[in-house]
Protein backbone atom coordinates (compact mmCIF):
# COMPACT_ATOMS: atom_id res chain seq x y z
CA UNK A 1 0.00 0.00 0.00
CA UNK A 2 1.41 3.51 -0.81
CA UNK A 3 -0.83 5.63 1.70
CA UNK A 4 0.77 9.13 -0.28
CA UNK A 5 -2.56 8.42 -2.55
CA UNK A 6 -5.20 9.14 0.22
CA UNK A 7 -3.18 11.38 2.35
CA UNK A 8 -2.79 13.77 -0.67
CA UNK A 9 -6.79 14.01 -0.42
CA UNK A 10 -6.02 16.06 2.48
CA UNK A 11 -6.25 19.23 0.66
CA UNK A 12 -9.81 18.66 -0.48
CA UNK A 13 -11.14 16.41 2.13
CA UNK A 14 -9.83 17.79 5.28
CA UNK A 15 -11.95 15.38 7.35
CA UNK A 16 -11.17 12.57 5.28
CA UNK A 17 -14.86 11.89 4.93
CA UNK A 18 -14.99 11.54 1.52
CA UNK A 19 -11.83 9.40 1.77
CA UNK A 20 -12.83 6.58 3.99
CA UNK A 21 -15.97 6.76 1.71
CA UNK A 22 -13.93 5.93 -1.26
CA UNK A 23 -12.32 3.18 0.70
CA UNK A 24 -14.94 1.55 2.44
CA UNK A 25 -16.59 1.49 -0.98
CA UNK A 26 -12.78 0.34 -2.57
CA UNK A 27 -13.70 -2.27 0.07
CA UNK A 28 -17.15 -3.37 -0.66
CA UNK A 29 -16.44 -3.40 -4.23
CA UNK A 30 -13.34 -5.15 -4.96
CA UNK A 31 -14.29 -8.83 -4.44
CA UNK A 32 -16.69 -8.44 -7.14
CA UNK A 33 -13.72 -7.07 -9.66
CA UNK A 34 -11.49 -9.79 -9.22
CA UNK A 35 -14.32 -12.29 -9.34
CA UNK A 36 -15.20 -10.34 -12.82
CA UNK A 37 -11.47 -11.36 -13.51
CA UNK A 38 -12.12 -15.05 -12.32
CA UNK A 39 -14.88 -15.30 -14.46
CA UNK A 40 -13.34 -14.28 -17.23
CA UNK A 41 -10.51 -16.09 -17.30
CA UNK A 42 -12.68 -19.51 -16.56
CA UNK A 43 -14.32 -18.23 -19.73
CA UNK A 44 -11.29 -17.47 -22.02
CA UNK A 45 -12.89 -14.29 -22.86
CA UNK A 46 -9.40 -12.05 -23.20
CA UNK A 47 -11.35 -8.91 -23.53
CA UNK A 48 -14.03 -9.31 -20.93
CA UNK A 49 -10.70 -10.02 -18.89
CA UNK A 50 -9.03 -7.08 -20.33
CA UNK A 51 -12.15 -4.98 -19.05
CA UNK A 52 -12.08 -6.85 -15.54
CA UNK A 53 -8.64 -5.96 -15.11
CA UNK A 54 -8.86 -2.77 -16.23
CA UNK A 55 -11.65 -1.80 -14.30
CA UNK A 56 -9.71 -3.64 -10.46
CA UNK A 57 -6.35 -1.48 -11.60
CA UNK A 58 -8.37 2.16 -11.76
CA UNK A 59 -9.82 1.41 -8.35
CA UNK A 60 -6.77 0.67 -6.85
CA UNK A 61 -5.36 3.58 -8.00
CA UNK A 62 -7.61 5.59 -6.39
CA UNK A 63 -6.46 3.84 -3.12
CA UNK A 64 -2.67 3.45 -3.74
CA UNK A 65 -3.02 -0.31 -3.67
CA UNK A 66 0.35 -0.74 -5.55
CA UNK A 67 0.69 -4.49 -5.88
CA UNK A 68 -3.49 -5.08 -7.04
CA UNK A 69 -2.67 -2.01 -9.51
CA UNK A 70 0.57 -3.77 -10.66
CA UNK A 71 -0.90 -7.23 -10.57
CA UNK A 72 -4.42 -5.74 -12.82
CA UNK A 73 -1.91 -4.11 -15.14
CA UNK A 74 0.04 -7.38 -15.78
CA UNK A 75 -3.56 -9.35 -16.72
CA UNK A 76 -4.61 -6.03 -18.84
CA UNK A 77 -1.74 -5.86 -20.93
CA UNK A 78 -1.54 -9.12 -22.32
CA UNK A 79 -5.49 -9.69 -22.39
CA UNK A 80 -5.90 -6.63 -23.80
CA UNK A 81 -3.55 -8.50 -26.75
CA UNK A 82 -6.05 -10.96 -27.33
CA UNK A 83 -4.38 -13.48 -25.03
CA UNK A 84 -5.04 -15.32 -21.68
CA UNK A 85 -2.13 -14.87 -19.85
CA UNK A 86 -0.40 -18.35 -19.18
CA UNK A 87 0.51 -17.72 -15.15
CA UNK A 88 -3.29 -16.29 -14.96
CA UNK A 89 -4.07 -19.29 -12.03
CA UNK A 90 -0.73 -17.93 -10.45
CA UNK A 91 -1.78 -14.33 -11.12
CA UNK A 92 -5.63 -14.55 -9.61
CA UNK A 93 -4.06 -16.46 -6.43
CA UNK A 94 -1.67 -13.36 -6.46
CA UNK A 95 -4.24 -11.06 -6.49
CA UNK A 96 -6.85 -12.68 -3.60
CA UNK A 97 -3.68 -12.86 -1.64
CA UNK A 98 -2.63 -9.22 -2.07
CA UNK A 99 -6.45 -8.21 -2.02
CA UNK A 100 -6.42 -10.20 1.89
CA UNK A 101 -3.39 -7.88 2.81
CA UNK A 102 -5.00 -4.79 1.16
CA UNK A 103 -7.93 -4.82 2.85
CA UNK A 104 -6.70 -5.07 6.18
CA UNK A 105 -4.63 -2.41 5.63
CA UNK A 106 -6.78 -0.82 4.83
CA UNK A 107 -9.09 -1.29 7.56
CA UNK A 108 -6.49 -0.33 9.99
CA UNK A 109 -5.86 2.75 8.13
CA UNK A 110 -10.06 3.50 8.72
CA UNK A 111 -11.38 4.32 12.67
CA UNK A 112 -13.15 1.41 13.66
CA UNK A 113 -16.61 3.86 13.30
CA UNK A 114 -16.18 3.82 9.97
CA UNK A 115 -15.74 0.38 8.67
CA UNK A 116 -17.60 -1.87 6.88
CA UNK A 117 -18.78 -5.21 8.05
CA UNK A 118 -17.30 -7.91 6.65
Amino acid sequence: MDFTRLNEFREFDPDLSTTREVVNLFIADAPSRIKAIEKASTAMDAAELSQAAHALKGASSNVGAITLIRLSETIERQASAGNIPVDIGTLIEELRESWSGTKMELLSWLEPSDTIPG
